[in-house]
């Protein structure tokens, strides 16, 4: 996040978002914008504006190579129409939740809003003009590392 990006951040959210040293405290924000959608709006029109503009750059520097963009929003930040191929990974809710829980130090109902945040976006996988695959992650780190290998492989 750019300086701009972040005072702005601050400015829109106000100070219960930053950390003792002044920089934003990512777990308050996110306790913050998802359970609240317009919240979240608002930090999307923020954020996202830049962060597409980041993409696009990257791309453009590394034409001649595959590029991967790791992105949960593909959709949602219209990215998708610079990708030729969609890998989508998924999980069930159970696991989904239960990795949020782990990784972010989420209660049930945080996590849940969370992963319940991001639902529309399987909708619309369909309608994007791209060759999608679609990957289910139900297993170890490691398994799916062994699956995106060959993955990769079959794709080249």
């Amino acid at each position: 996040m750019l300086e701009a990006q972040r005072h702005l951040v601050r400015e829109t959210f106000g100070s219960t978002i930053c950390a003792p040293d002044g920089t934003i405290d990512r777990r308050k924000l996110g306790k913050m914008v998802f359970r609240n959608a317009r919240a979240r709006d608002k930090l999307e029109k923020i954020l996202h504006p830049i962060m597409r503009h980041e993409i696009q750059s990257m791309i453009e520097r590394l034409a001649r190579h595959h590029v991967v963009i790791d992105a949960a929003l593909l959709l949602y930040m219209e990215l998708h129409p610079l990708c030729d191929t969609i890998l989508w990974i998924t999980a069930s809710w159970c696991l989904r939740v239960m990795r949020a829980m782990r990784r972010d130090q989420l209660s049930l109902l945080q996590a849940w809003q969370r992963i319940r945040s991001q639902q529309h976006l399987e909708a619309q996988i369909s309608h994007i003009n791209a060759d999608i695959h679609t990957m289910k992650n139900n297993g170890s780190v490691a398994a799916l590392h062994h699956r995106l290998a060959q993955w990769v492989a079959y794709i080249e």
